[in-house]
């Protein structure tokens, strides 16, 4: 999949980013901040202490693709969990698969 654009909502607590797959099907994926709100220091997605609980939701395709979809959140899931605390780490194999 690739990244077409990704809009944050104006409270900034949603970034909903529009995907492409390989097959030209449109996909979406939304994050949204639960709990505390964000303090103004850490406003920025990605700054410690900013977004705090993440919810993840995804669509594939023009009619959906339950299996697709629960690998794309999978693989999102898992690469926030590796870069909670820590400025960068390596793709793991399962990112990079769907990024071809």
């Amino acid at each position: 999949m690739s990244l077409v654009s990704s809009t944050e909502s104006e409270d900034g607590k949603s970034r909903t980013f529009q995907l492409v797959t390989v097959g030209d099907e449109p996909a979406r994926l939304v994050a949204m901040t639960r709990g505390s709100a964000q303090t103004p220091a850490a406003k920025s997605w990605g700054a410690a202490g900013g977004a705090g609980a993440i919810e993840l939701s995804a669509s594939v395709g023009r009619f959906g693709d339950t299996d697709r979809e629960r690998k794309l959140l999978r693989a999102v899931r898992r690469r926030l969990e590796q870069l909670s605390g820590v400025d960068s780490s390596p793709l793991p194999d399962d990112v990079r698969d769907l990024l071809r």
